[in-house]
């Protein structure tokens, strides 16, 4: 079968390249502090996901609440983190559901209002349903604006029936800039954003069990911290 024959859609993969990069990251985290998560959003396949697990990841990253749905129902059993944050009752609603069906589920949040949502919506739920705290590091996106605001937030998480896990940052206005040299300087300012974060809470009593950081263009640098 020619690669025009198969119906869409479609994974098609190099095998011997992607064992060889699922290796190659494996070999890097493997004596570091910093451990493994890799994104579900680009293979969106559970086999590929195995594999990680079984080279040493510790989990893995979901883009939408959907993939994380996927992943459980393909029967994959793992620490999931939904590194985006979820709005609507509809939504909480099948999070909770999700929660008991897999070892471990984080889900990222920048917002009071979230935290009552999701408050909420584990009331009368035996669900545990992890929460990180996502910091604004310079990508503009999402995220808390302040270690101040950082640690207001977590205290009203602390307060809820979810669980504080810890603060999560995303450099990607660094990880696709094609100068090592600029790559490097963005995420390493990014990097000691996310460490004002991270220390406000430590010296709030607030310490984060997770600090998570890092794409594929700048894996290096937040994983050799």
């Amino acid at each position: 079968m020619r690669v025009n024959e198969i119906d869409t859609p479609a994974l098609v993969v190099d095998l011997e390249r992607m064992e060889r990069n699922i290796a190659t990251m494996a070999r890097f985290f493997a004596s570091r502090p910093a451990k493994l998560r890799p994104h579900f959003k680009t293979p969106k396949c559970a086999e590929v996901v195995e594999r990680q697990l079984a080279a040493g990841a510790i989990g893995v990253t979901c883009a939408k609440l959907g993939e994380a749905e996927a992943l459980a129902g393909a029967g994959v059993r793992t620490s999931v983190l939904i590194a985006n944050q979820l709005v609507g009752a509809a939504k909480l609603s099948r999070l909770v559901a999700l929660a008991p069906t897999l070892p471990e589920l984080i889900v990222a949040v920048d917002s009071e209002a979230q935290v009552d949502a999701l408050d909420a919506a584990l009331a009368g739920s035996k669900a545990r349903v992890g929460v990180l705290i996502e910091a604004d590091i310079g990508m503009h996106r999402c995220g808390t604006d302040s270690p101040e605001e950082t640690v207001a937030l977590a205290r009203r998480i602390a307060k809820s029936r979810a669980a504080w896990r810890g603060i999560m940052g995303y450099e990607g206005h660094a990880v696709l800039v094609p100068d090592a040299g600029k790559r490097k300087e963005l995420a390493e300012t990014a990097g000691a954003a996310l460490r004002a974060h991270t220390l406000a809470l430590r010296a709030s009593g607030l310490a984060p069990e997770i600090v998570s950081a890092g794409g594929t263009g700048t894996f290096e640098l937040p994983g050799s911290a």
